[in-house]
């Protein structure tokens, strides 16, 4: 299904070339403009612009931001500079958490430095591009998340969206907190599963949707373990153990960037001389190379930068020594084939050493910032070209097109294949998300279409999705070419026309979500994205690509027994993507509440039930659907007698009770009065004897009686031999010997 005043494309087998200017050969370029301040950390908006915080003096983090906008050839190396708005008073970080979201603002959270001063701070900000302003963004439960502290703290958008933000605890601590970008709002996870805390170790985002992390605290430098968050569960698990210490024991408790590459491998380096890579399809590990010694030092990647070329290699960056010692200089780069590393030639800062920070530009070059001076942002280029099955791929989008609108677009991969670039722990740049180009067939100027509304952040192979975008006031009219970009390998280009007026047609497919409810129990289900709330709407349709968690909630005395459709199964969340019409059921049960019945006393009886389910003796429990009323029938045996109930019902009168809790009762049965022959035997032998056959001893009259020994009962009342009810009085008449 399309629609008119659209492209629509298949796949794109054919060779791809760099998008914009063309790329360098291998090697480094510093910027034609130097920028005005000491650069630090680096991410890329989806306007194509890229936003470096100004260090400060003091080199440990400030309020002020710039922004480097590519020229009017797309050109970064040949870019210009503007200062963009500053953070919130006394919001200075350095080494923090952050991340550019679906919506395409950018937030920071965190910082274990502020103004250069170790603090661990737990403040936040997030960046609005079109209004150029910095919000204040409150931590995880008001701030007091993490006895207060974010600090350096890991983190990930996860591929609905939201944003996976780890606590940067260094003892028991492990929490996990998730930011909803839609009103800003935490949920808090508790870290369930994770065996040791968060800090140091780094995030990295799956194909599957699931995030692995190689644990660094201790005990990990010696058990190697990983790990995996799962979004389903909100919890993690073993992902098993790397082949060798990634990390170095006794040291400050490092690890190097870890960053999912296009042959569906995850490529760890060690702050030791090991690296590893980890099979997503199979969930097992293997070593990967080690990393030289140069110049007799050994390298390794503690606290380091990598990033993805488009070629599928991996630009890295080695440290020698103890980077908290020494600065770890000098730095050199490696490339990462899948298979072993070649040194390339180092840059104009590395005898120095440095942040070893990196970006990937839409260009497919790696912007790298050593934080040691405007000379220290500088460019690589790899010159080579990536495999068409790791491009984006655009589907539908409108061909007419006006400065100032936003249009719609649909396509597959729109979000690339990996993260983009990754570092030990304290820094995160992916650029895991869509950009818009247009490149004016006339002028061949170069412009970016900021995007926004993505309708999923999936970096699953194939992995439908939409994106609106804007053209900027000011484009150039006239036949252009319109590319998707991400993680610096571009589309196939698709014809457009801008001038002054386009065709808004959305291209944007939508998909319907049918939620069911079955079984004989009741409960809600509700959606994370607006639009599911069983039982008042069972059905919403969500653009392509919308990834949906739905989540079950019984009502009292009801139980959640499971999903089915739509991919999921089990008890806990169902995450549906919606690339075609998906339908999902919830089975809803009663929950069993236990009636237990005991018989006491020296009788004996029966209890049966209605409905059935109980029949003591042969059954004396039995489990009834949640509300039921069941009623106790209760029959005395011959020569007993029922004598009451006690527990969950008293009295003699009929026990009826509902079903609402675990039940308990107590039914007494006592054996009947059968009158022994007392004639003749002393007062205290007949109470005796009355007792053993469950009687009570009556009234006792005294007379004088000519044949019966004084004190011995002459006659009584009831006759032996009579059945009575327990406890029944039995009448003497006993003897005061003879008359005087």
């Amino acid at each position: 299904m399309r629609w008119t005043g659209l492209v629509t494309l298949g796949v794109v087998v054919a060779a791809l070339a760099f998008p914009g200017p063309a790329a360098a050969s291998s090697g480094w370029q510093e910027l034609t403009n130097p920028p005005p301040f000491d650069p630090g950390a680096m991410f890329l908006l989806t306007d194509g612009t890229v936003m470096v915080q100004d260090l400060g003096s003091h080199a440990g983090g400030s309020p002020n931001w710039w922004r480097l906008t590519p020229d009017s050839t797309g050109s970064y190396v040949d870019g210009t500079w503007s200062q963009a708005a500053s953070l919130p008073d006394g919001y200075a970080p350095f080494a923090y958490a952050a991340a550019v979201l679906p919506d395409g603002r950018l937030i920071i959270e965190g910082g274990e430095f502020l103004n250069g001063v170790p603090t661990d701070s737990n403040m936040g900000a997030i960046y609005n591009p079109l209004a150029n302003s910095w919000t204040t963004v409150l931590a995880p439960n008001g701030g007091t998340w993490e006895q207060g502290r974010i600090g350096d703290a890991p983190s990930e958008v996860l591929a609905d969206g939201r944003w996976l933000l780890g606590a940067s605890g260094w003892t028991t601590n492990n929490d996990d907190a998730i930011l909803d970008p839609t009103n800003l709002s935490w949920t808090t996870t508790g870290g369930a599963g994770r065996i040791v805390g968060n800090g140091e170790a780094g995030f990295t985002l799956l194909p599957n949707g699931k995030v692995l992390s190689v644990d660094v605290l201790p005990p990990a430098c010696s058990t190697r373990t990983t790990e995996a968050f799962d979004p389903a569960t909100l919890a993690w698990s073993n992902a098993g153990e790397t082949p060798t210490p990634l990390v170095a024991c006794g040291n400050a408790n490092e690890i190097g960037p870890q960053l999912l590459m296009y042959d569906g491998k995850v490529f760890v380096e060690g702050a030791t001389p090991a690296t590893a890579l980890y099979n997503v399809t199979t969930g097992t590990w293997s070593s990967g190379p080690r990393f030289p010694v140069i110049g007799g030092q050994q390298q390794d990647a503690s606290d380091a930068g990598s990033a993805i070329l488009p070629d599928g290699n991996v630009l890295l960056a080695s440290r020698t020594g103890d980077v908290s010692v020494n600065g770890g200089i000098p730095t050199h780069f490696f490339l990462f084939d899948g298979t072993s590393l070649t040194q390339v030639s180092d840059n104009a800062t590395s005898a120095n050493g440095g942040l070893l920070y990196m970006l990937v530009l839409p260009t497919g070059q790696v912007l790298y910032s050593g934080g040691l001076g405007a000379q220290s942002l500088e460019i690589f280029s790899d010159g080579g070209s990536p495999n068409p099955a790791w491009a984006p791929t655009i589907t539908a989008v409108p061909t007419q097109l006006a400065a100032g609108q936003t249009y719609t677009l649909a396509g597959w991969q729109l979000n690339g294949l990996s993260d983009g670039a990754a570092f030990g722990d304290d820094y995160q740049s992916s650029t895991d998300y869509p950009l818009v180009q247009i490149t004016n067939n006339g002028t061949g100027a170069v412009v970016y279409a900021r995007t926004f509304g993505m309708t999923n952040r999936s970096i699953a192979p194939e992995a439908s999705s939409c994106t609106d975008f804007t053209l900027p006031n000011g484009i150039g009219s006239g036949a252009s070419e319109l590319r998707v970009i991400a993680n610096g390998i571009a589309s196939m280009p698709v014809p457009v026309s801008v001038g002054n007026s386009g065709t808004t047609t959305n291209s944007c497919p939508d998909f319907a979500l049918a939620t069911a409810k079955a079984g004989n129990g009741s409960g809600t289900v509700t959606s994370s994205e607006a639009g599911i709330s069983c039982g008042a709407t069972c059905s919403h349709t969500y653009p392509d690509g919308t990834i949906v968690t739905l989540m079950a909630t019984p009502t009292t005395g009801s139980t959640f027994k499971g999903w089915s459709g739509g991919g999921c199964s089990g008890t806990g969340r169902c995450i549906v993507t919606l690339n075609s019409q998906k339908a999902v059921t919830a089975t809803f049960g009663l929950v069993p509440e236990t009636l237990a019945v005991s018989k006491t006393g020296g009788g004996s009886g029966s209890v049966t039930s209605s409905p059935a389910g109980v029949s003591c003796g042969t059954s004396c429990s039995h489990d009834f659907v949640y509300g039921t009323t069941v009623a106790l029938d209760v029959r005395a045996a011959r020569g007993s007698t029922f004598h009451g109930w006690s527990g969950d019902c008293s009295g003699r009168s009929d026990c009826v009770l509902t079903m609402s809790a675990a039940s308990f009762v107590e039914a007494s049965f006592v054996k009947d009065c059968v009158v022994p022959k007392l004639k003749g035997k002393g007062v205290t032998t007949a109470r005796r004897a009355l007792k053993a056959h469950d009687c009570l001893t009556g009234k006792i009259k005294h007379t004088f009686s000519k044949t019966v020994k004084k004190g011995r009962v002459i006659s009584q009342k009831p006759k032996p031999r009579k059945l009575l009810r327990h406890d029944a009085r039995v009448s003497l008449v006993v003897s005061k010997g003879k008359s005087p």
